[in-house]
């Protein structure tokens, strides 16, 4: 998936998923349906995404909240992003955000703000993005999360400060931060 050779994931994913190990541990179950949702949804495969959407929800969908439902959350979300529903992908990335805020894992919640800056973005609600940014940054330079992308965060934070927030810069460290997870 990293590599970009979503329909060989595809593949890979499809005989994780029959495999009679990925059946009995939901927890693996649950990632490989979230993965297959996204795969096809990278690929314009809608139906298809919505279909392993609505067969990992069971899956990674308990007592309490997860990571994997949290995980499946941002999936949906960037399936609407996609198709430029944007505020359905708003919905998804808020609902994802305070699930990973509940099982404490301030670094997704931290990347989240950046997507949801950018979904902002595309909005053009500028003014909500730079929010989203700021209240990422203190995470991002606590966790020490994006060393080689310093010279990004800080050309982030002045766009910020000069209310002119650049998509790029944004762009720039939610990637750095996707590479170091």
């Amino acid at each position: 998936m990293e590599l970009g050779r979503t329909e060989d994931c595809l593949v890979e994913l499809a005989s994780l998923r029959e495999s009679k190990a990925v059946r009995g541990n939901r927890t693996l179950l649950g990632h490989v349906l979230v993965y297959a949702g996204y795969c096809y949804g990278s690929l314009a495969r809608y139906e298809d995404a919505s279909a392993m959407y609505a067969e990992a929800l069971p899956v990674v969908q308990g007592d309490s909240v997860s990571a994997g439902l949290a995980e499946l959350k941002v999936s949906i979300g960037d399936t609407y992003r996609a198709q430029n529903s944007f505020t359905k992908a708003l919905e998804a990335y808020r609902g994802a955000q305070r699930d990973f805020a509940e099982i404490q894992m301030p670094t997704f919640v931290a990347q989240l703000h950046l997507v949801i800056a950018e979904t902002l973005l595309s909005l053009g609600r500028h003014r909500e993005a730079e929010w989203e940014i700021l209240a990422a940054l203190p995470t991002i330079e606590e966790q020490k999360m994006v060393p080689e992308g310093f010279a990004a965060v800080a050309l982030l934070r002045e766009s910020v400060r000069l209310r002119k927030t650049d998509p790029n810069a944004l762009r720039d460290v939610r990637e750095h931060l996707k590479a170091g997870k």
